[in-house]
């Protein structure tokens, strides 16, 4: 039988998970403005991925389609820019995964709601969400 490893402290049971890109990326770029778009990639060269060495490039793609109001239960945003980015995380080794996002973006609040797909969505105006956040008082 192996010896169990023992746990730093804080260390979640299915072990450490630390992924940094070698550069910033750029997930907004201002101005924001309908029609802008831009890609931007981000590489890990020595991550650790649930205990396990990792390596891989994720691509964001981003682009602003449209602006207008976006009604809350609480408030509601004037002007406010919709911004999708379809997000590509393609390990070194295994499949690559899709993930879609859209969000809301006011000027002073920053993202005010984020709707996230389920992986592999083909359709960029999905109706299946895995993910709504918003901001709420």
């Amino acid at each position: 039988m192996a010896p169990r490893r023992r746990l730093a402290r804080g260390e979640p049971a299915e072990g450490k998970t630390l992924l940094v890109y070698g550069a910033p990326v750029a997930i907004l770029r201002f101005p924001i403005a309908p029609g802008a778009s831009f890609v931007s990639t981000g590489t890990i060269a020595n991550g650790t991925l649930r205990g396990l060495p990792y390596a891989g490039k994720d691509t964001y793609e981003v682009s602003v389609d449209a602006l207008g109001l976006v009604v809350l239960p609480s408030l509601a945003f004037t002007q406010a820019h919709r911004v999708r980015t379809r997000v590509t995380v393609a390990p070194a080794v295994g499949t690559a995964t899709t993930r879609r996002q859209v969000g809301y973006f006011f000027e002073c609040f920053a993202e005010v709601v984020r709707v996230t797909s389920k992986a592999d969505e083909p359709e960029e105006n999905f109706i299946t969400a895995a993910e709504v956040r918003r901001i709420g008082f």
